[in-house]
């Protein structure tokens, strides 16, 4: 039940900070709500994406039941996770890996790759805000 409002909050109103910067971010209570609910979608489908990459999980299953799911998860917070990977690689703290949240960047590609035939990349470009062909659209991966 968490996890489904946490998910529906960040496809609304992701949040415009990272993690750390965002603690303080625009002092507002809603930001901090905003990386609070990112980081436990992000953490959940991070750990679903290293169930099915040591194949504890049949990934077609997941795929077949999440797919729309993880794509609109990624497409949201992608920017988020990306930050954060910045941030990491800029700062170089000890003792803080430079990755961030790579099994859900791995499940999401892999769930585009199962939806990849012409219905998939309607639903992705869709879901991405975007035509899958007018003009402006960009490629869709294969």
């Amino acid at each position: 039940m968490e996890f489904r409002r946490d998910l529906d909050l960040v496809i609304r109103h992701p949040p415009r900070t990272g993690l750390v910067e965002g603690w303080g971010g625009d002092g507002s209570p809603e930001e901090e709500r905003r990386i609070d609910a990112a980081f436990n979608v992000c953490a959940t489908l991070e750990w679903l994406g290293i169930l099915i990459a040591f194949r504890l999980i049949d990934e077609k299953l997941v795929v077949s039941a999440s797919a729309t799911m993880i794509i609109r998860a990624w497409i949201a917070l992608q920017p988020f996770v990306e930050r954060e990977r910045s941030r990491r690689r800029d700062t170089r703290m000890a003792g803080v890996p430079p990755g961030f949240m790579p099994f859900f960047e791995h499940l999401a590609a892999r769930t585009v790759q199962h939806r990849s035939g012409a219905r998939g990349r309607q639903l992705i470009a869709s879901l991405a805000g975007r035509s899958p062909t007018g003009p402006g659209a960009k490629p869709l991966p294969p």
